[in-house]
This record gives C-alpha cells, sequence and structure tokens, in this order.
C-alpha cells in the first residue's frame, strides 16, 4: 500500500503523486524517534509503537526492531542523529 498525494498541478489539473519512502530504515527511526521526542503527535500523548506503526501503513514499511535501531544510534560515537545531520548539510547555505 502506497499513500497516494493528490495536489493541483500549475494547469490547475489534479495530478496524483504516489509517495514512497526510500530513504534508510535507520533515518525513518531517528525522524520516528525526533516526532515523539518533540510530541509532534496527539499533543506529545502518542508512543513510539503509534508513530512507528502509522508510518509502516502510510509507506508499506516494516521499521523493524525499533529499540534495536535506537540502541544503535545512542552508541554512536559522533553524530548520533546523521540523518538531521544530512539534511542541516545539505540545507546550509553554500559560500562561494
Amino acid at each position: 500500500m502506497e499513500h497516494i498525494v493528490q495536489r493541483k498541478a500549475d494547469n490547475g489539473l489534479i495530478v496524483e503523486t504516489i509517495l514512497r519512502w526510500t530513504g534508510s530504515k535507520r533515518a525513518l527511526v531517528e525522524l520516528i524517534y525526533a516526532l515523539e521526542t518533540n510530541g509532534d503527535f496527539n499533543k506529545g500523548t502518542a508512543t513510539l509503537k503509534e508513530i512507528a506503526g502509522y508510518f509502516e501503513r502510510m509507506f508499506s514499511i516494516d521499521v523493524g526492531a525499533l529499540y534495536l535501531s535506537y540502541l544503535e544510534m545512542r552508541s554512536r560515537k559522533t553524530n548520533r542523529t546523521r540523518y538531521f545531520g544530512n539534511i542541516a548539510n545539505k540545507s546550509a547555505p553554500k559560500n562561494g
């Protein structure tokens, strides 16, 4: 099951786009933990399992062992949040 998004194109026609998660599972786990930590679902009452289940259903992906992925993230000596680090690097203004 993919998630189909409808949007209005520049020419006024409705266009359907299929969204699939194509990033790594570790990146998705990092995102799920960030959303839960920040309290971004249900005014902070949604559990990790609920958020992970939502992403699994929306994007037809099995996030796998959520807690083991979290432990791997926490055990990194540097750059514990690689996914967000990559986003920050890509969005930073280029010099020159």
